[in-house]
């Protein structure tokens, strides 16, 4: 992920996680080159799903994404 990354878009990424753990899936792997923008947009995609497992626990997905969010400076009362 090259560029600065705006406040706004570091918590739409984190959203973003979120959204993968609803739908039963704990990525494992995420840091920034598993992020990509979509070229002339302001979206992203989250890849490189390889290590991830269906079916996670809570306790793995709560940790995740408060590690991931640590990882961009988002504060959790913004989630």
């Amino acid at each position: 992920m090259s560029a600065a990354l705006s406040y706004e878009e570091r918590v739409e990424l984190v959203r973003a996680v979120r959204k993968i753990h609803a739908a039963g899936i704990l990525h494992r792997d995420l840091h920034c080159d598993a992020v990509m923008r979509v070229p002339n947009t302001r979206h992203f995609r989250i890849v490189d799903f390889s290590s991830a497992i269906v079916e996670p626990s809570q306790g793995d997905c709560r940790h995740e994404l408060l590690w991931f969010a640590k990882l961009l400076a988002v504060r959790e009362g913004d989630l």
